[in-house]
């Protein structure tokens, strides 16, 4: 079986400054694949050109084996592919509620015309839409503050209202940058145990996260980038007695504690 997305030979430069370069690893379905690495390491540019945001200077991006390089973030999402990121993207004077809905749009099918006349497929579209991101809050611990405006949240809320308006949409591919940033330790425990159960029901998730106590527990792989280039790629046992990423990333002590 052919993987869900495939990364190959995957370059960045921004003039003279390469950002990322020859990146190659694949996701299969229903599998969690965390990307870490120092700060400055690539991975949010990698994130960047994979979502749409950015174009590779060259390299080959695939979902379901067809190409997406070139295409808009909101296609993406139509075909299965939706993220959040590292610094909130929230819409702070609607409700949280409208913030989800807003995540839904990509479903949609009505036209602007059929909701001018509200036709009733308008409105059963429209109520599925409100079921559907109800459903999704409640999930995230997030139904008691539906109605309240988006800036009246905590931080922590925040994250998981990104990742509620994310999931909406009913993707194939999930890409979380640094979801985890701003949970507490029980939040974040909950969390992981949501991607969790969210994978056995069929999603797949690609993410940034820097909590390694939550990328080692969550993750079925782990993709190392260091300086823009790809250093190492295995099972979470694996990577954390891999010298270079040691060296690089996680640090003596770590690798020490895991023997």
């Amino acid at each position: 079986m052919s993987a869900l997305l495939e990364v190959r030979d995957l370059e960045k430069r921004f003039g003279g400054v390469t950002a990322v370069t020859d990146v190659s690893f694949h996701v299969d379905r229903q599998e969690i694949v965390a990307l870490i690495g120092p700060n400055g390491a690539g991975k949010t540019t990698l994130f960047n050109m994979i979502s749409g945001v950015l174009i590779p200077t060259k390299g080959e991006i695939r979902l379901e084996g067809r190409s997406i390089i070139g295409r808009r973030p909101y296609e993406l999402a139509r075909l299965g592919l939706t993220r959040t990121f590292q610094n909130l993207q929230v819409f702070y004077r609607m409700t949280v509620l409208e913030n989800v809905l807003v995540g839904y749009n990509v479903r949609m099918k009505s036209n602007m015309i059929a909701a001018g006349l509200a036709l009733p497929t308008v409105r059963r579209e429209e109520n599925e839409a409100r079921e559907r991101a109800l459903y999704w809050l409640g999930r995230f611990g997030l139904e008691k503050v539906a109605h309240v405006p988006a800036g009246t949240l905590s931080y922590g809320q925040l994250r998981l209202l990104e990742i509620a308006r994310s999931a909406v949409a009913q993707p194939q591919l999930m890409l979380l940058d640094e979801p985890m940033a701003g949970l507490n330790p029980k939040e974040t425990q909950n969390l992981v145990e949501m991607m969790m159960t969210m994978r056995e029901e069929g999603m797949t998730f690609l993410f940034v996260e820097h909590d390694m106590q939550a990328v080692m527990h969550a993750s079925d792989r782990i993709v190392v980038l260091d300086y823009g280039r790809m250093i190492a790629v295995g099972k979470p046992d694996e990577i954390a007695i891999h010298p270079e990423v040691i060296q690089a990333y996680l640090g003596q002590a770590y690798g020490q504690g895991q023997k």
